[in-house]
């Protein structure tokens, strides 16, 4: 149990890092290229919403401590995403296919732009200096996280046993 949390404590660390000091050199529309949002995701669909949230705090506060952002607040964004595609694969999206993971991550896309766009503007009317928070085009980044998401949903289901039938559809052998 414990190996598993340290696990998804470790891949969020290196997801962050990835996020925090990789992608932004990256030129052009690549920037957008992000692995933490896309963990969380495949976390918060596939597993209990305890590894998703922890993987939210654990990789936001990587980017809240890297990044020159103060209108970030990353780690409390990530964990409110976290909860609410949980939330939505409980009770309104329960497809675990493909389109269903996809949906919940063009989910995730919306809510942090919008989520984003609060804090800033709480921010700005409380008079506080904002330094706005890196964002690349919306629907580069929209095409990027599906682009990601289906990558690790694929690789989550060539390397899980949860996605096998039940029943095994080879015919059965006869000793003759």
């Amino acid at each position: 149990m414990w190996s598993r949390r340290i696990t998804v404590l470790c891949i969020a660390i290196i997801a962050g890092l990835w996020d925090a000091a990789i992608a932004p050199w990256f030129p052009g529309w690549t920037t957008a290229i992000r692995f933490t949002l896309p963990l969380v995701v495949v976390l918060a669909v596939f597993s209990q919403q305890e590894r998703a949230v922890m993987a939210a705090i654990a990789g936001g506060v990587i980017l809240d401590i890297f990044l020159p952002s103060n209108a970030g607040l990353v780690s409390i964004r990530f964990m409110l995403i976290a909860v609410a595609i949980y939330s939505l694969r409980q009770h309104i999206i329960t497809n675990r296919s493909l389109i269903g993971v996809s949906v919940l991550g063009a989910l995730a896309v919306f809510i942090n732009r919008i989520l984003l766009r609060a804090i800033e503007c709480s921010q700005s009317v409380l008079g506080k200096a904002v330094i706005p928070e890196e964002q690349s085009v919306f629907w580069i980044e929209l095409l990027l996280m599906l682009f990601t998401i289906v990558s690790m949903f694929l690789l989550f289901a060539a390397f899980s046993k949860r996605f096998l039938p039940l029943v095994s559809r080879a015919p059965k052998r006869t000793g003759a």
